[in-house]
């Protein structure tokens, strides 16, 4: 059920990417809907990445959703106060930066994963 909950949100991750591409920002209803399903359901992937990834990379997920979901809040309720210094565009950044650096760090736990699971082949003298 875990593994199940987890990618149904990457799954809406990708389908987020996939709109944000179809629809570019001049578009403005869509843009902007797909937007915010690809920052929410991306920082939720990362904070889920938990139940399937283990123990060092299972933490840097947690980090990096835990920042990525407080600043898609804090944005989402326009608190002013909060990210005036660097702008919408900053604030953006620092949710879209956190999703891109979990997004490759977890395919390359998933390689690792898949290489520690490859039988080696026999060495022949």
């Amino acid at each position: 059920m875990q593994k199940l909950i987890f990618s149904v949100a990457l799954g809406l991750f990708g389908l987020g990417l996939v709109g944000i591409g179809c629809f570019p920002g001049n578009k403005v209803p869509y843009h902007g809907m797909f937007s915010l399903l690809t920052f929410t359901m991306g920082a939720m992937a990362e904070m889920l990445s938990s139940l399937v990834a283990a123990s060092p990379f299972k933490f840097a997920g947690m980090a990096c959703g835990a920042v990525a979901l407080a600043t898609l809040l804090t944005a989402i309720f326009r608190s002013e106060m909060a990210f005036a210094f660097i702008g919408d565009g900053g604030t953006e950044r620092w949710v879209a930066y956190t999703i891109v650096l979990w997004t490759t760090g977890f395919g390359g736990y998933l390689m690792n994963a898949a290489i520690e699971k490859t039988p080696l082949p026999d060495k022949q003298p």
